[in-house]
C-alpha cells in the first residue's frame, strides 16, 4: 500500500502565515517534557516534517497526553494529518510553538520521507514553496486568515500575534543574503536567497580573517568514528568542500556536532558555510592542500546552496609516487596508482583498541616499477569494493596512508582517501597499456618491504641523531610516530635495570610482585614460584651529531648483545662478572639501528620517546657509497 503523500511547503506556508487546512506531515521523533524543578508537564515535544523541512519546536495540548502515549505517537515515524493546530511566539526568545490539536494516523512506524532539513521559523530564509497537493486530499483549499492566536505559557506582556509583528521579535533580517545576522543558531537550512555576494573564496579563509563565508561542493564525507582519549570517548565527523576555483579544505565537527551535521551533509551538494574555528592542518590525517581546516561550532551555520548555479566539481589532482619509492613515505600520505593484481576475500580482525571486530580486504596492485603493494581497505571499504567485472582495472587513490609492519611497507586507506576505478587521464592509459605488454608476464613481482633494493641494507631514510633531535621526529602528531635509520655507537646502558621478572604465562610479560613469598601477576591474576626474565634496556647511543637515550626491548636487545633474557639471566645469577662482560662488548661499536620517535606524555608532560625496534651491522662498503651520494648532492645544491 503506497505511503499518504505528505503536504510539501507546509512549513513554509505556515511561517508565511498561511493555513494550509489538514495538511499531512510525519513524525521524525517525540518524547515527554521533563523539567527539573518544575510542576510535572504531560505534554510532548516533537520534530515534525513536511518532507522538504522539519521544525522542532511542536508541543502537544495536555488533554491529548494520554492519547499520544496510547498511539505511541513518539515511537517509529509515523504519518498522521493535523485536524486542528495553531502556533504562538514569545517576545523574549522569538521561537515560534507549533501546538498539535487533534489528528489522525494515516500510516505506522513509516519509512522516513524524503531528506528533510531543519527550519530557522522565517520564512524570508527560503524561496516561496510550491503549490500544494496531497495524495488524498488533491482539492485542499489554503487559508490565508489565520485564526486566533493560541496563548502562549507566558506573561502577557511578552506576547504577540503570530503575524505581522512577528519579525519584531527576531534578530533582524538581511534581505539581501536572506539570513539572520548576529544569529547562533546553528545547522543546515534549505537554501534560499543565501546569496552569491560577499563569498569567500576557500584560498583566503585563514585564522586572521574574522569574518567570512564559503561555497563548495562536498567532495567527500566519512563515516563518524570514536576515538578512545584520556578523558573518554569522542566522536569525530569530518568531509571536505571545494569551491571553484578549485581550492579544497577539510571540515570536522566533535560529539554531539558530529551527530547533528553528518545526518545534515550530503556528498556532490553544495553548501554556504560560515562560523567555524579555523586551525592548522594536521597534514597526517588531511589530504587537501589547504594550510588550514575547519572545526564546526555550535553556532556554525551551513545553508544548502540553491540559489546559484551548480559548478562542476573540479577533477581531483594527483602526485603520483612510485611503488618502489614508498619506503621514503612511511609515516605520511601520498597518491599512487596501479594496476590490481588480486584482491582477497573480506576478514575480519579485532581492534587492538577497542577489541571491536573489524572488517578488512587486501588488495594487491603493481605499477611499471615492478613493485606489488598491499592496499587494505576497512570497514564498508572493505565489503563494497568491487573491480566492476573487469579483471586488473586501473586504480588511482589520493592521500593513502603509508604505512611500515614488521618490516614490510603497505598501504592503508583513510576515511578521507580518494579513490578512483579506471580512472579517464593519461597515466591510467600508460599504466594500463604496460601491464597488458609486460606487467602481466613478470614471473616474480619484488614485494614491497624493507628486505629489497635498498631497504636491505639499510641505507634508506638515514637521520644522524643531532639532526633527528632538532627536527622533533614523531612530535607532529603521528600517530604510529616517526621511523628512520641511524648508524651510531652504544656509549652506555643501565646494566642493573636491563632484566626483569615476568609473568610466567605464555604471551605475558607482565612484572610480578612478590607477596609473602609468591610471585603475584596483576594482569593474569596469578600467583605462582615461577618466573621468567624479560629483556627491557635502555642505553646511551651517540654519533658524531649528538646523543640520545633509547630503549630497546627483547628482540631488539637479543640482536644488539648476542645473548636472551633467559642467557642474560642465568649469568646474573651465577656469574655477574659473565653478565656484564655481555654489555661491554657491544659498547662503542657501530650499528644500524631502526628507530620509532614518538611523543608520550607522562605526569601531563609531553616528551619524545626513541624505541629500537631492529639492529643490524654496518655494511660498510654501502654506507661509504650512501655518503658519497649525499656529499655529491650537496656540493650540486
Amino acid at each position: 500500500m503506497p505511503l499518504p503523500e505528505l503536504t510539501r511547503g507546509f512549513w513554509q506556508r505556515f511561517f508565511n502565515d498561511e493555513r494550509p487546512e489538514k495538511p499531512i506531515l510525519q513524525i521524525m521523533d517525540g518524547r515527554p517534557i521533563q523539567k527539573t524543578n518544575a510542576p510535572p508537564d504531560d505534554r510532548y515535544r516533537f520534530r515534525i516534517s513536511d518532507g522538504d523541512f522539519y521544525y522542532s519546536t511542536c508541543l502537544t495540548q495536555t488533554q491529548l497526553s494520554e492519547r499520544i502515549a496510547k498511539d505511541k505517537l513518539n515511537v517509529g515515524h509515523s504519518i498522521i494529518r493535523l485536524l486542528d493546530y495553531n502556533g504562538s511566539i514569545l517576545n523574549a526568545g522569538g521561537k515560534v510553538t507549533f501546538c498539535l490539536g487533534n489528528y489522525e494516523i494515516l500510516a505506522k512506524t513509516a519509512p522516513l520521507v524524503g531528506n528533510p532539513v531543519a527550519h530557522s521559523g522565517n520564512a524570508n530564509d527560503y524561496p516561496p514553496p510550491p503549490p500544494i497537493s496531497n495524495g488524498d486530499d488533491a482539492q485542499q483549499s489554503v487559508s490565508t486568515t489565520r485564526p486566533p492566536m493560541q496563548p502562549a505559557a507566558a506573561p502577557a506582556a511578552a506576547q504577540s500575534n503570530f503575524g505581522a509583528n512577528r519579525d519584531n521579535n527576531r534578530p533582524p533580517v538581511n534581505q539581501q543574503q536572506g539570513r539572520f545576522q548576529g544569529g547562533s543558531r546553528g545547522g543546515v537550512l534549505a537554501g534560499g536567497s543565501a546569496g552569491s555576494q560577499n563569498i569567500t573564496p576557500i584560498s583566503s579563509v585563514t585564522p586572521y580573517a574574522s569574518k567570512w563565508k564559503i561555497c563548495g561542493i562536498v567532495t567527500a564525507k566519512e563515516d563518524i568514528r570514536t576515538i578512545k582519549t584520556a578523558r573518554g570517548d569522542t566522536k569525530v565527523f569530518n568531509f571536505e568542500m571545494v569551491d571553484q576555483e578549485g581550492t579544497d579544505v577539510r571540515v570536522g565537527a566533535w560529539n554531539e556536532l558530529a551527530d547533528k551535521f553528518h545526518s545534515m551533509i550530503n556528498k556532490g551538494q553544495m553548501y554556504y558555510l560560515s562560523g567555524a574555528t579555523v586551525k592548522q592542518t594536521n597534514k597526517r590525517f588531511n589530504t587537501t592542500k589547504h594550510e588550514y581546516e575547519l572545526s564546526l561550532r555550535s553556532d556554525s551555520e551551513i545553508v544548502a546552496c540553491i540559489d546559484r548555479a551548480q559548478f562542476a566539481a573540479p577533477r581531483i589532482r594527483f602526485q603520483f609516487v612510485k611503488f618502489n619509492q614508498l619506503q621514503s613515505c612511511i609515516g605520511t600520505n601520498v597518491d599512487v596508482i596501479g594496476v590490481v593484481q588480486s584482491v582477497d576475500d573480506v576478514s575480519s580482525v579485532p581492534s587492538k583498541k577497542t577489541n571491536e571486530t573489524l572488517n578488512k580486504r587486501d588488495v594487491h596492485l603493481v605499477d611499471d616499477s615492478g613493485t606489488m603493494v598491499t592496499l587494505t581497505l576497512w570497514g564498508d571499504q572493505a565489503r563494497n569494493f568491487t573491480t566492476n567485472g573487469q579483471e586488473h582495472p586501473v586504480v588511482a587513490l589520493k592521500g593513502v596512508s603509508v604505512r611500515e609492519f614488521r618490516e614490510n611497507v603497505s598501504l592503508s586507506m583513510l576515511g578521507s582517501t580518494k579513490m578512483e576505478l579506471s580512472p579517464d587521464f593519461p597515466e591510467a592509459y600508460d599504466l594500463s597499456g604496460w601491464y597488458d605488454e609486460q606487467g602481466s608476464n613478470i614471473q616474480q613481482v619484488v614485494a614491497m618491504s624493507r628486505d629489497n633494493s635498498a631497504p636491505r641494507d639499510g641505507m634508506w631514510d638515514m637521520r644522524v641523531i643531532g639532526i633527528a633531535d632538532a627536527l622533533q621526529l614523531g612530535n607532529l602528531g603521528e600517530e604510529k610516530g616517526a621511523y628512520f635509520n641511524l648508524k651510531a655507537m652504544i656509549a652506555s646502558m643501565k646494566t642493573e635495570n636491563a632484566l626483569y621478572k615476568a609473568c610466567a604465562e605464555e604471551g605475558c610479560k607482565k612484572k610480578v610482585i612478590e607477596v609473602n613469598g609468591m610471585l603475584r601477576c596483576e594482569k593474569c591474576n596469578k600467583q605462582s614460584l615461577n618466573f621468567k626474565y624479560v629483556t627491557l634496556l635502555s642505553a646511551e647511543m651517540t654519533d658524531f651529531s649528538g646523543t640520545h637515550w633509547v630503549t630497546m626491548f627483547e628482540e631488539s636487545a637479543q640482536k644488539l648483545l648476542g645473548k636472551s633474557a633467559a642467557e642474560l639471566g642465568t649469568l646474573l645469577e651465577n656469574d655477574k662478572d659473565a653478565y656484564y662482560a655481555v654489555f661491554e662488548k657491544v659498547r662503542f661499536n657501530s650499528f644500524i639501528f631502526r628507530i620509532r620517535s614518538k611523543a608520550e606524555t607522562y605526569n601531563d608532560e609531553s616528551r619524545i620517546k626513541w624505541t629500537v625496534y631492529d639492529v643490524r651491522p654496518v655494511p660498510w662498503d654501502q654506507y661509504v657509497d650512501a655518503l658519497n651520494k649525499t656529499i655529491e648532492a650537496i656540493a650540486a645544491l
